[in-house]
């Protein structure tokens, strides 16, 4: 199908349905790179941030156990001691819950690794730890005094590396969380302009097109249309195609050539009728001049 011969409803029609399609497509992708970006987002903030919440509250648990522990020690009234013991307990309690919601939300290799290790370091804090407080349930306070400053220690520096080496991987993975939110939100905006200027590009495009399939012709015929008025019904111009304003001009061509053809023809008849008068004229002359003859040839007689 030749293009000029499309028409204009058509152009129309694929004009506006080209640019709705771009937006259309502008609207999909952007709703693709949002979703994503709100997936990287609940990432950083529901999960990476969770756990590290966890995890420091689980290391500022084991601090508040390391002093309770240290006071009951110290301290020489029996009521502050098992009140220190069961604050200890209860701390410990809430760092188990973390240490479960760690185990059920722990997804890759690394961060599973890292958990058994410090898992681990933790079981072996638990057992020096409920040798701690038998002692000092038994009243072994000097015992359990030397457990404090000897073994126990260790283990709760391992425990406490545990932690930490858990709280390194997961703020590493709420960086690279981070970053892939932000390459999203760039993706997008660089998919909005993309899709944006390609946009602009086909309105533009298509603006030229319609105008030049509408509006040359159209000037054509008011162009024609003022000559015939003027008198001119002689112009010549190519009306091509089978588009409306193609179909206007050959109309024009049409009216102009039955124009010319009414013109002529009333030049004909005048000129007939120019030359039916000239010879009236002169006969009437002629019966003239003979009516002077005879009426002189009466006056004589």
């Amino acid at each position: 199908m030749n293009l000029k011969d499309m028409k204009i409803s058509t152009r129309l029609v694929l004009g506006f349905g080209i640019l709705t399609l771009l937006i259309a497509l502008m609207g999909g992708v952007s709703m693709v790179k949002s979703g994503h970006v709100a997936e990287a987002f609940d990432k950083v903030v529901n999960d990476r941030y969770a756990k590290i919440a966890a995890l420091n509250d689980i290391k500022e648990g084991l601090n508040q156990v390391a002093r309770s522990l240290r006071n009951s020690v110290i301290m020489s009234n029996p009521a502050e001691i098992r009140e220190q013991l069961a604050q200890a307990e209860e701390i410990r309690h809430g760092m188990a819950e973390h240490w479960n919601m760690l185990h059920a939300t722990m997804r890759s290799e690394q961060g599973k690794a890292l958990l058994a290790s410090a898992e681990e370091a933790r079981s072996r804090y638990v057992v020096v730890h409920q040798k701690f407080v038998g002692l000092i349930g038994e009243g072994r306070s000097e015992e359990a005094k030397a457990l404090l400053l000897g073994d126990l220690r260790p283990v709760q520096l391992a425990y406490f590396a545990g932690v930490d080496a858990l709280i390194a991987f997961q703020k590493a993975a709420m960086d690279t969380a981070a970053q892939q939110t932000f390459d999203e939100i760039a993706g997008m905006k660089a998919m909005i302009w993309v899709f944006g200027a390609i946009a602009v590009v086909v309105a533009v495009l298509m603006a030229v097109w319609i105008i030049r399939a509408i509006g040359g012709p159209l000037a054509q015929a008011v162009a024609i249309a003022r000559a015939v008025a003027d008198g001119d019904p002689s112009r010549q111009f190519a009306a091509e195609g089978n588009n409306e304003t193609a179909q206007l001009l050959r109309a024009l061509k049409d009216m102009q050539d039955s124009l010319a053809r009414v013109v002529s023809h009333v030049r004909q008849n005048a000129e007939a009728l120019a030359s039916a008068t000239g010879q009236i004229s002169l006969g009437n002359a002629d019966l003239a001049q003979r009516t002077e003859e005879q009426a002189a040839a009466l006056e004589e007689t």
